[in-house]
């Protein structure tokens, strides 16, 4: 679930957080795992059949994907990512569809190329890219803003000891990610 759980009075043991770290409750420990980000991407067919997309304002001329929820829906904010400091370029995209999950955006986009273009999790997106399933649009620009990027944590009630159960998934999920931070 996405809901913000309060895990001492749901008997909760972990959550997992995708946050910056002025975001995360004062009152839990939060261990960072990996950075994450946010990309545009869409079905090579699409793009084929589409006017080449070399700038944030091209952007404007397609439908779009966008997370429907807390700080995303269809306003973002891009900078190049040769010039981080940069004024960011900021636009109110076509969003006919909303969804509230990357993973939600994959299947739609995998269902044909009229899905047209997805803001998404990079994590839900690198397989698919690799796989040449997908294509990255405008890689030289970075999401800003409320698509910035974050960090995704383990997160847990502090304690004078952690529960061996809570050890070994802290230990699990360090390893699976080893070297992402």
């Amino acid at each position: 679930s996405d809901t913000m759980a309060d895990l001492t009075a749901e008997g909760l043991d972990l959550a997992i957080r995708i946050s910056t770290a002025d975001a995360l409750p004062p009152a839990l420990v939060a261990r960072p795992l990996q950075r994450m980000a946010y990309v545009l991407v869409a079905h090579p067919d699409y793009l084929r059949a589409q006017p080449p997309i070399a700038a944030p304002q091209d952007l404007l001329a397609h439908p779009c994907m966008s997370l429907g929820y807390g700080l995303f829906q269809n306003l973002v904010e891009l900078v190049p990512t040769s010039d981080p400091a940069a004024p960011p370029t900021k636009l109110r995209l076509n969003t006919p569809i909303t969804i509230a999950s990357s993973h939600g955006m994959l299947r739609a986009l995998r269902s044909g190329p009229g899905a047209g273009i997805a803001l998404m999790a990079d994590f839900v997106a690198n397989e698919p890219l690799r796989r040449g399933e997908l294509v990255q649009v405008l890689p030289d620009w970075q999401l800003t803003g409320g698509y910035a990027p974050r960090t995704v944590y383990a997160v847990y009630a502090p304690g004078p000891h952690i529960p061996p159960k809570l050890r070994a998934m802290l230990d699990y999920l360090q390893e699976q990610v080893k070297d992402s931070i």
